[in-house]
């Protein structure tokens, strides 16, 4: 018999400084009447990454750039499925307001809660742990984010230099594939090597961003 794929979800553990320290942004669903992380199932073909961005977009109306990745957590649902969810701390880009969501099916509150009481409000141990390892997480870190170049045309069929070697179309569609991923990080400086296949691998994010390569 056929072992049930895992179910990946993705989430974030996103944080401010509030007035009186540290704060942490939690949602109610109520259709399990339970207090947790914003997270949810990836689309077809879509990255952990990309995910982890939009559900939080989604669930509780705020933007956020990821920090550092934080331990997966690996459960077994109610049904027999095995589930696991990718976290990373998380930070708000822009206002942080929630005081006008929309309740809605899925989640009907989103609230920011001092750590220590967050670890109380949430549902479930495996949160809880999770919250745990953000708080031992002291200093700040910037992301460094290594990416190799997009499918290119193979070296036996490019007769001319190495460095004007093209990308494929699949090396082309790669490439803005890519946009979301080094998006969800924030990233502000772009390096590339002076092959063509390199730098034509991160210009489609570097002209949405705005930055030079």
């Amino acid at each position: 018999m056929a072992q049930p794929a895992d179910i990946v979800a993705a989430g974030a553990v996103v944080t401010r400084k509030g007035r009186g320290g540290r704060e942490v942004l939690l949602v109610h669903r109520p259709k399990y009447d339970d207090w947790s992380f914003p997270k949810g199932k990836l689309e077809q073909g879509e990255h952990v990454v990309a995910a982890a961005v939009r559900e939080v977009a989604e669930e509780t109306g705020l933007d956020i750039r990821l920090g550092p990745p934080l331990s997966a957590q690996r459960y077994t649902l109610s049904t027999g499925d095995p589930k696991d969810v990718h976290y990373w701390v998380g930070q708000v880009v822009g206002g942080d307001d929630v005081t006008t969501y929309r309740p809605n099916d899925e989640v009907d509150q989103v609230s920011w809660l001092p750590v220590d009481e967050a670890c109380t409000r949430l549902s479930y141990p495996y949160d809880r742990e999770t919250l745990g390892e953000l708080t031992a997480l002291r200093k700040r870190s910037t992301p460094l984010v290594v990416v190799r170049h997009s499918r290119a045309r193979p070296r036996r069929s490019w007769h001319g230099d190495d460095r004007d070697r093209t990308l494929t179309r699949a090396g082309e569609f790669q490439a803005e594939q890519i946009v979301p991923l080094l998006g969800a990080y924030g990233i502000e400086r772009v390096l590339s090597s002076s092959s063509r296949r390199c730098w034509s691998t991160v210009s489609p994010y570097a002209d949405v961003a705005d930055v030079e390569v």
